[in-house]
């Protein structure tokens, strides 16, 4: 489960506390504008300082001090990590001038030896894919005229009186000017996180507090806002915008709680009637233009966000078509659109006879594929079709995780039974493309076809993992500890309790209908050397055997040390059982479980790791410790008629 590490802190902490949590949270949230990802030592660091323990001096030498010693940390992690600590420091700070200069000088705190050019004025031309506008770009500044354009943008606004407008006009202006400045696009790189830090503090100086969660929690959704709003195709009909940006500054500002969907900003998932208005403000007389520097005209739209939702994410109505009716080339292509959510290494995505696309230098490529039937891995009594598509995303998202890499690419097949409705299939579809676009998995291709028999759906995965360090099953060795990631057996009650009709355990139910994959642990864990990994979607006495099969070590277990979650411990009270048997055969967690160097056990963050167990030299078994006696695990697990284990 994704827990809000910072959240005690911001509702129960001290005044002192409450401020760097609030700081801490916006300044790791915002790194995912990038696509990034902060390491969770650097979250376990951004703790100790909220308390008290250690100051950001401090911190700055021990994050220095970990990546000289784990060299092979992914820069763009390591990235992620210096950053986030510096902008919590330029957030905390209470100086702030609104000049061109000070602009500069954030880049330049950030960046400074991770680009070479912080705090510099790029000198060439660029061009972004974006995936909102379906690998189209924004036209950004052009490198003869950044500075004074700069310059001219912040005079603006410098000089521009609020006096006369109600809040809903403030809001707009602030959604233009902040729109137009990220428009500018003054560096090669960094720019969103760089302009966000900026209005953060210049939104301050007018009054506002900006200390609730919009940045950390929606920092995709800000930069797609800025996207929209400077970005038209007239022959598309697409024109700019600031109606999402306003939405987003109505919640952080108003405490409004707009609906923030980054589908709905796609340029083929709104309205096609969008009008088109110019936006002009009067301050003392005066009209405030631009048009002597660039033809940038801000927009809205004539209908809101709620109005229109897209019809992917929130149709109400059951089309009359089948999918006996329908032509197979017209489904594929209706449930593979805007599918491309990382354009960086594709080529040719879905439409050819096979997609196209680029890897990185220096990585080995990881595939894995999962298929989900109907009757055997779900039914309609327990699982929605959303949560069909989305369960079987995580599957192969997780087993990419248990490689300690990073997913890039899927490919997705289905064979529909005669008859069903295409709205089941739109809705699976949807599943699948939520839980892709928040890891930004590209959907490439796949295949749909009719059947005589029941809903099948089968995807395949493609990652990749730095040259020669996939973390495989066979690596365990003697000495090494045992880890799992957070808590197992919610997958079981979640089952279950779906089965009994009950709703007392609404996380249990979550993490068995959407699961989350853990990446970023996997990663952690490879970093830190990992000798073995498995995610345990057959459950902990599968997986461990496995690893001892394939390592050829014996596996000893403690079974007080596996960590009981209160909803697992309260159903198994109630049904007179073990807590632990849904743990060890439960399955479908999607946890990782792994060995590592003991001595580096130590480094692993405690917020989601625990160390279980112990590798010894041996032959392939898995042993347990209960109340003092060693017994044998089979891979089937507890026998709960037993006393224990098969």
């Amino acid at each position: 489960m994704h827990k809000d590490p910072f959240e005690e802190y911001i509702r129960q902490g001290e005044a002192s506390q409450y401020e760097k949590a609030q700081a801490w949270k916006t300044a790791i949230g915002l790194q995912a504008v990038d696509g990034l990802t902060p390491s969770a030592y650097l979250v376990d660091l951004a703790k100790k300082n909220i308390e008290g323990q250690m100051s950001l001096q401090v911190l700055h030498t021990l994050l220095e001090n970990y990546y000289e010693s784990y060299p092979n940390q992914e820069d763009r992690t390591a990235e992620a990590d210096i950053v986030s600590l510096r902008m919590s420091e330029l957030l905390l700070e209470k100086a702030f001038s609104f000049t061109p200069n000070e602009y500069l000088s954030i880049h330049r705190q950030l960046f400074t030896d991770i680009y070479a050019h912080a705090g510099s004025i790029r000198d060439y031309n660029i061009t972004k894919k974006e995936w909102i506008l379906d690998g189209d770009t924004v036209t950004y500044g052009s490198v003869s005229e950044l500075g004074a354009i700069l310059r001219y943008d912040i005079e603006q606004e410098k000089n521009f009186s609020y006096a006369n407008l109600d809040m809903s006009e403030t809001i707009r202006h602030l959604a233009i000017f902040v729109a137009r400045l990220w428009q500018i696009h003054v560096f090669g790189e960094g720019n969103t996180r760089t302009t966000a830090v900026f209005f953060i503090k210049y939104l301050r100086t007018l009054g506002f507090t900006v200390t609730n969660d919009m940045f950390a929690n929606y920092a995709w959704y800000f930069r797609n806002a800025l996207v929209r709003a400077n970005y038209q195709n007239l022959k598309l009909g697409v024109y700019r915008t600031t109606e999402y940006l306003e939405r987003f500054l109505q919640n952080l500002l108003l405490d409004e709680s707009h609906l923030l969907s980054n589908r709905c900003m796609h340029i083929y998932s709104t309205n096609g009637n969008i009008q088109e208005e110019s936006i002009q403000y009067n301050d003392n007389g005066h009209t405030i233009s631009r048009d002597t520097i660039s033809d940038y005209d801000a927009t809205s739209e004539s209908e809101t966000v709620e109005d229109m939702r897209c019809h992917m994410e929130n149709s109400t109505t059951v089309p009359e078509g089948r999918v006996s009716s329908l032509d197979e080339f017209a489904l594929i292509d209706k449930l593979t659109q805007h599918s491309i959510y990382n354009p960086t290494y594709v080529k040719v995505g879905v439409g050819d006879d096979c997609a196209v696309y680029d890897t990185p230098c220096d990585v080995d490529q990881l595939v894995s594929t999962d298929m989900m039937v109907e009757g055997i891995h779900f039914s309609e009594s327990t699982t929605a079709p959303f949560d069909v598509g989305y369960r079987l995303g995580a599957a192969n998202i997780s087993d990419i995780a248990a490689m300690g890499g990073t997913p890039r690419h899927m490919v997705v097949s289905i064979a529909v039974p005669k008859g069903r409705h295409t709205s089941y299939v739109e809705e699976v579809y949807q599943g699948l493309h939520d839980i892709c676009a928040e890891y930004k998995v590209n959907i490439i291709g796949g295949d749909t076809v009719s059947t005589e028999g029941p809903f099948v759906i089968s995807a395949t995965v493609f990652g990749d993992v730095p040259t020669n360090q996939s973390v495989l099953r066979s690596g365990a060795q003697d000495g090494d500890a045992v880890f799992i990631t957070n808590y197992l057996g919610l997958s079981y009650v979640g089952l279950h309790s779906l089965l009994e009709g009950c709703e007392d355990y609404p996380v249990s139910r979550s993490v068995h209908q959407r699961p989350i994959p853990h990446i970023e642990c996997g990663i952690i864990a490879r970093d830190l050397g990992a000798t073995s990994m498995n995610d345990i979607s057959d459950g902990l006495s599968s997986e461990l055997n496995e690893i001892a099969k394939a390592s050829q070590v014996i596996i000893y277990i403690d079974e007080s040390a596996l960590p009981i979650h209160p909803e697992v411990q309260a159903y198994c009270e109630s049904h007179q059982m073990s807590p632990y048997l849904p743990m060890w055969t439960g399955g479908e967690d999607f946890q990782l479980v792994g060995t590592i160097p003991a001595e580096m056990a130590e480094h692993l963050p405690t917020e989601t790791f625990t160390i279980i167990g112990h590798v010894k030299a041996g032959n392939a078994q898995v042993l347990v410790d209960r109340d003092g006696q060693w017994i044998k695990v089979q891979p089937k697990g507890y026998n709960h008629l037993d006393k224990g284990i098969l």
